[in-house]
């Protein structure tokens, strides 16, 4: 075990990196590519709160994916909800449901930073207007994320291009993450396998070959 603050060093024949543009350009590195404008990039604050609940309490059949709220829905205070129980078999034990719900993010990142009590007692406000949820969760899980998703705001082209010319200056490094392609998790899984893809393209061209 490493003691905090150590450091190890090892040597690659290439790299993916999958850091967050707050954490690549904060790293000590010898890479030769201004890295200024990606820490531009705003990542705002996502707090997901996981209830779960016995089925009985919950007045909406949950047949779907979950929802989202828009921004004209001011009165309410989340982004939205997953129905994970219903998406995903063996999230919830039998005739109970798991619902993930998502606050702050860009529209209101002061909420995100609310503690677990404060955020819990927003959710549930809201969950029981668009759910009809009754009574109390029988298991809570608070997760919080202080630089989320970053925002592809005008001028983002600028940040991409610096990405590009990170990799053509680096041709044995490959970037990936919610912040090359978009912001979902299939964006974000795409990126990692174009990075991927990229890799190997110049480690078998000709010129990328060891001498």
């Amino acid at each position: 075990d490493r003691a905090p603050g150590e450091q190890d060093a090892h040597a690659f024949d290439a790299l993916v990196s999958t850091v967050p543009l707050p954490r690549l350009t904060g790293m000590d590195t010898e890479l030769s590519v201004d890295l200024h404008p990606l820490s531009e990039v705003w990542y705002p604050p996502l707090s997901v709160l996981a209830l779960g609940y016995p089925r009985a309490a919950i007045e909406h059949p949950l047949n779907g994916f979950g929802m989202l709220v828009p921004p004209v829905e001011d009165d309410l205070n989340i982004l939205g909800t997953i129905f994970s129980s219903t998406l995903f078999p063996g999230r919830a034990p039998d005739d109970h449901v798991l619902l993930t719900t998502f606050v702050g993010g860009a529209r209101a990142p002061d909420r995100a930073t609310l503690d677990s009590s404060a955020l819990q007692s927003l959710v549930e406000s809201d969950l029981d207007r668009l759910l009809g949820v009754e009574g109390m969760p029988v298991f809570r899980r608070h997760t919080h994320w202080p630089d989320a998703i970053p925002q592809y705001t005008v001028g983002y082209g600028q940040i991409k291009e610096t990405l590009a010319e990170l990799e053509r200056t680096h041709p044995r490094l490959a970037l990936a993450g919610n912040y090359r392609q978009g912001v979902s998790v299939g964006d974000a899984l795409a990126s990692g396998i174009d990075a991927a893809e990229r890799l190997r393209e110049r480690l078998e061209a000709p010129a990328a070959q060891p001498h």
